[in-house]
């Protein structure tokens, strides 16, 4: 195990020491780097951490992670339990769903979207930074309609034909632009919104303050699926690819996300409709914006999500997390 500085150089290290692919067979096609994501893993030792090495192609191929294993093990002068390796499968967008429950009032956690497209969930209300109009967050591809440029476009709740409760506004574009840091939208709430900005679904409240990635591990989310708990598995990905956007967009790459395991055998972390959704920890602080995930890997094998730090999604969005009206 490693402190986190000695594990980060690990990490940007092992990408040339990958092998170029894997074993090929009569008919070729093999997986190749490309199908590698590297990171940061946590540990039961707080401050403690592993490199990551997630392999995405869809069949698994145990030769090449014998190989993956070997190099990294060989060029960087650790062993084999230093490496947290797991086939996970193509990284795919959480797709939305057609129906959404009403809430009498507006909270992290309801069913919110786009006008006229299928809906997902709404993750925290910010203020922005520029005029300090009040609005919600949630995924750019739920209340953005990836990338639209349809700039107050109706916001309804709950998905997908309810009542508008806000103005689509801004995002962080998918498309161009090399690799991104977030899936993310904001939009303007309507004057006179019923809402409350810091109630979570459990009876607990949101803290203003967010999450230091590394210092807690146990995180829980509020969405489509309800309640669910998982643990920070790592963070920092050097190159996640996620698949199933809009043909014109096409695959996307992230880096430094953020992957979660379910705490649940029966459970995933997260399923369809609960793009957009906050998760957050054990201390209430908001940890990151869910928006994909994994059919494979984690403890229980039940699929990994992926989030989008809040701090990135604060920046890109050019708003504050909003927790009080006073």
């Amino acid at each position: 195990m490693f402190d986190y500085e000695v594990a980060r150089k690990l990490r940007n290290d092992a990408r040339p020491a990958l092998p170029v692919s894997g074993a090929r067979g009569a008919g070729g096609g093999g997986p190749s780097t490309s199908d590698v994501s590297l990171g940061i893993a946590t540990t039961d030792t707080p401050n403690k951490f592993r490199l990551a090495v997630r392999i995405r192609c869809k069949e698994r191929q145990p030769d090449y992670e014998k190989a993956i294993l070997e190099q990294l093990q060989k060029t960087l002068k650790i062993g084999a339990g230093d490496i947290d390796l797991q086939h996970t499968g193509p990284v795919k967008v959480l797709t939305a769903v057609p129906i959404g429950k009403l809430d009498p009032k507006l909270r992290i956690g309801s069913s919110v979207a786009y006008k006229g497209s299928l809906g997902g969930t709404l993750g925290f209300f910010a203020r922005s930074r520029d005029d300090q109009s009040i609005g919600l967050v949630s995924a750019n591809h739920v209340i953005g309609n990836q990338d639209s440029d349809d700039f107050d476009h109706e916001i309804v709740h709950p998905a997908p034909l309810g009542d508008k409760v806000a103005s689509f506004t801004r995002l962080v574009k998918l498309k161009g632009g090399g690799k991104k840091l977030v899936d993310c939208a904001f939009a303007r709430l309507v004057e006179g919104a019923n809402f409350d900005p810091a109630a979570l679904p459990d009876g607990r409240k949101l803290k203003p303050q967010i999450a230091t990635l590394g210092e807690s591990c146990n995180v829980r989310k509020f969405g489509k699926s309800l309640l669910t708990f998982g643990r920070v598995l790592s963070f920092d990905f050097d190159n996640l690819e996620v698949l199933s956007y809009r043909e014109d967009i096409g695959i996307v790459a992230f880096e430094n996300q953020i992957e979660i395991e379910s705490a649940r055998p029966l459970f995933a972390f997260a399923q369809p409709g609960d793009s957009g959704a906050l998760a957050v920890d054990d201390r209430d602080r908001a940890v990151g914006l869910l928006f994909a995930i994994t059919e494979g890997g984690g403890k229980f094998g039940n699929g990994l999500a992926y989030a989008s730090p809040m701090s990135f999604v604060l920046d890109g969005l050019n708003v504050d997390l909003l927790t009080s009206l006073n």
